[in-house]
């Protein structure tokens, strides 16, 4: 409160700046990500802050009459003194207001004189966004074949699909993605890759799901990534998961399907009128009166028929194509023009300048990973010094270290980068990463493991794309066989020597293995929120568990779900932290069914996850309980499939160390690191501190045995 009359009035969250609205929503205890727009950012302030300090009589001064209801929402004091609202027709505008934005409202709707008329669609494309857009269609044009082409707009992927039917007759498949991802930062190079061998038989395009959410919705899309396959302007195909070989597969079927129909390059290799009119000709029976005048109708029969023909599917050579298919069997006009087009036919508008046009995958500067074919990894390549066998927190502590004792190491994993890129709230209990609200922090998962990967990339370490699919660790050197994750070829394979290995494989999700659950995988069912959740927004979603994993999922989740659905075992958050479990049970968008266990999931691949059956152990009751999409967060198994009958493992699959705190476990330069030999902790920080000490135990071996 001030001198003079004047009333406090708490700030709204629209009249603060992006970091004090950070520092507001820290204070307040709200977790936010460092890409959250501002807009979003004040959403939150407005609906976790106080609400504001209403004026009393104490301080209002005496007026004669009291506002009109409508006057309610407006601030009604200034300095003490009452401040009348504006009078106006509509929402306090002026009459001329009115007018203008009614004109610009008419302009935006109807366009101007001679142009095409928004939302017209003549062809019958399926629009499956609701969304149609010619304008748009040859702004596709210019796109450079091979390439990958990020919309970022509904009448975009319209506008695409309209192309590619009526010009190029190419199939269309487009990746529906998250940056968030891991799956889908996995699969991104293997589909830059396939766009440019498939150049020339398919167009690539890609969309991320939380910048275009409606096109999720409209197309079915309930994980990530999501391929669709379009034919003509139709849905002919679709499928979920990072699968290059399936991917591929389809892929071929559909170019060779187009080819063998007959493909244009461009709008300019169009048929000439006069191909046409050869064409009609040929088809049209020849009047049996040979005389001039007969001859002479004929020939302006013909010719007429041809120019309508022509004028009518001006600019579309792949229209006209499949129309002269539909009179004439034997129909087939190649193109007269087989140049790449430069430009849209006169009146269109002037397509994307590709310098300016966002490269595939966004912002995201693709990883120098080492190729299959680099002479470090082919056959005959001497053995590596030491080699680390995963990328997540603990393998990129082990390689920081080992590259700065001079071991230039080399690290094997999916591009991923293990649980923690997935992580979707703010990482705050990693020493060194907070965020103080400035653009440059670093709050994330994905965050953090860039930085450690540039951090080893600059001192010495090398990366290869990869899984491991064998081991020999008995042998000197060390065999490991891997498989790249990056490669077209499902076969292709490539054998590592090395004389030391460092174990860091991390783990995996844990399942409730259930009834519905691996029907459902991908259609409803999944066990990443922060790559999965935004697909279910305003909708109601369940999360399963009761751990770190289960709060920061649920919190993730409800920002973007009406309801989130807490299905925990116990009676209390036990095994979480006190700072998530507090969060958790104090937000608004999240209730808790303690006691509970999830059943069974109902559902189809068709209709997808429709309810899970959740049972109440004290009451030995069970309802089904409608929810459109439920997350497992039960926890995690060690990653030690490929290491069973090659290291000592025990009961749950954990690595067994020999002689801890030391990382060895039995096999002579062999050491393990992270979660695979971790049953207790489980953290990023514990990873990273077990993934030095495996590369100072390494170098020591190394320097012991040369």
């Amino acid at each position: 409160f001030g001198s003079g009359g004047c009333v406090f009035t708490m700030s709204r969250g629209e009249d603060m700046t992006q970091r004090e609205l950070r520092n507001a929503l820290r204070q307040l205890m709200v977790p936010t990500t460092p890409n959250m727009p501002k807009e979003e950012l004040a959403e939150l302030y407005n609906k976790y802050s106080r609400p504001a300090v209403a004026p009393t009589a104490a301080v209002a001064p005496n007026r004669a009459s009291q506002p009109s209801p409508q006057e309610q929402n407006y601030p009604r004091y200034v300095n003490g003194k009452y401040v009348k609202p504006p009078s106006g027709l509509i929402f306090g505008m002026q009459p001329w207001q009115v007018v203008l934005v009614a004109a610009l409202g008419a302009g935006w709707i109807f366009g101007p004189p001679g142009a095409s008329n928004r939302g017209s669609n003549p062809d019958g494309v399926a629009d499956p966004m609701g969304v149609s857009g010619n304008s748009w269609a040859y702004k596709v044009a210019s796109h450079p074949p091979g390439s990958v082409l990020d919309l970022r707009r509904y009448e975009e992927l319209l506008g695409a699909l309209e192309y590619h039917r009526d010009v190029t007759n190419l199939p269309v498949v487009l990746d529906v993605y998250s940056r968030s991802c891991g799956p889908c930062r996995q699969i991104a190079p293997v589909y830059a890759q396939l766009a440019t061998t498939h150049a020339g038989k398919v167009a690539f395009l890609k969309v991320d799901s939380t910048q275009l959410p409606r096109v999720s919705m409209k197309l079915n899309v309930r994980s990530l990534p999501t391929f669709l396959f379009f034919r003509l302007g139709q849905q002919v195909h679709s499928f979920a998961g990072a699968d290059a070989a399936q991917l591929q597969q389809v892929l071929d079927q559909l170019g060779s399907a187009a080819e063998a129909e007959g493909t244009f390059a461009s709008a300019e290799a169009y048929p000439t009128e006069e191909a046409v009119r050869d064409l009609v000709n040929k088809h049209t029976p020849n009047p049996q009166d040979k005389s001039p005048d007969a001859l002479k109708v004929h020939n302006d029969a013909v010719t007429e028929a041809a120019a309508v023909l022509h004028a009518k599917f001006a600019g579309k050579p792949a229209s006209l194509q499949r129309k002269l298919k539909s009179l004439y069997t034997d129909a087939k006009v190649r193109p007269a023009v087989t140049e790449t087009h430069s430009g849209p036919p006169a009146g269109q508008d002037t397509p994307l300048d590709p310098a300016t046009e966002p490269a595939a995958g966004g912002d995201d500067v693709a990883f120098p990973f080492l190729d299959f074919e680099s002479s470090r990894v082919t056959s005959g390549a001497p053995p590596e010094n030491v080699v680390i066998i995963g990328g997540g927190p603990a393998g990129l502590a082990a390689a920081i270290y080992a590259a700065r004792a001079g071991l230039r190491p080399l690290v094997v994993a999916p591009e991923e980068g293990g649980q923690l890129l997935g992580k979707g709230v703010g990482v705050e209990n990693f020493p060194g990463i907070f965020g103080g609200g400035t653009a440059d922090d670093i709050t994330s998962g994905k965050q953090v493991v860039e930085v450690m990967r540039q951090q080893a990339l600059h001192f010495g370490t090398e990366f290869l794309r990869g899984h491991i699919v064998d081991v020999d660790l008995t042998s000197t050197p060390k065999r490991l066989i891997v498989t790249s994750t990056n490669s077209m070829l499902a076969t292709a394979n490539l054998t590592i020597l090395s004389r030391a290995v460092i174990l860091t494989l991390g783990s995996k999700s844990r399942w409730l293995d259930v009834p519905g659950e691996e029907l459902l995988k991908g259609h409803g069912v999944s066990a990443c929120a922060t790559c999965d959740g935004y697909l279910y927004r305003d909708k109601v979603v369940a999360v399963v568990g009761g751990g770190d994993s289960a709060m920061e999922s649920a919190l993730v989740l409800a920002r973007t779900a009406k309801t989130v659905i807490v299905v925990h075992r116990r009676n209390s958050f036990a095994a979480a932290s006190r700072i998530l479990a507090d969060r958790v049970q104090a937000h608004d968008a999240i209730t808790i069914r303690w006691e509970s266990t999830v059943e069974e999931f109902v559902g189809s691949p068709e209709t997808g996850l429709v309810a899970i059956k959740v049972r109440q152990s004290s009451s030995d009751s069970a309802e089904a309980v409608p929810v459109a999409a439920c997350f497992v967060a039960i926890g995690h198994d060690p990653n030690t499939d490929v290491l069973k009958g090659q290291v000592p493992l025990d009961s749950h699959k954990y690595v067994v160390l020999d002689n801890p705190p030391k990382t060895t476990i039995g096999i002579p330069g062999v050491f393990a690191a992270g979660d695979i030999a971790d049953n207790q902790y489980r953290q990023a920080i514990t990873s990273a501190g077990t993934g030095a000490a495996a590369a100072l135990d390494a170098e020591r071996w190394l320097s012991e045995t040369t």
